[in-house]
């Protein structure tokens, strides 16, 4: 199995993005964009336990992760005056 390059993984992540950030409607993309961060920072994460730590976790704990941290961010500026 070849795996591809990572300009070519680099190419069809952006190329994502861009596609599908233009489907979002306007008012609706910076909670797109702000998703989509929270997401990948906790893959990373994920990925870092597993490289340093040699913890593993489920793709349903990682996901769990992501809707705990947005709930967290939508609390504390929610409730800015």
């Amino acid at each position: 199995m070849r795996l591809p390059a990572l300009s070519d993984v680099s190419t069809a992540i952006s190329t994502w993005w861009k596609e599908t950030a233009r489907k979002i409607p306007k008012d609706k993309r910076r909670s797109f964009k702000g998703m989509a961060v929270y997401i990948m920072w906790n893959i990373w994460k994920h990925h870092n336990q597993l490289i340093f730590d040699s913890m593993s976790q489920t793709v349903q704990q990682v996901a769990l992760k992501v809707k705990e941290d947005i709930s967290q961010h939508k609390r504390a500026f929610n409730n800015l005056p």
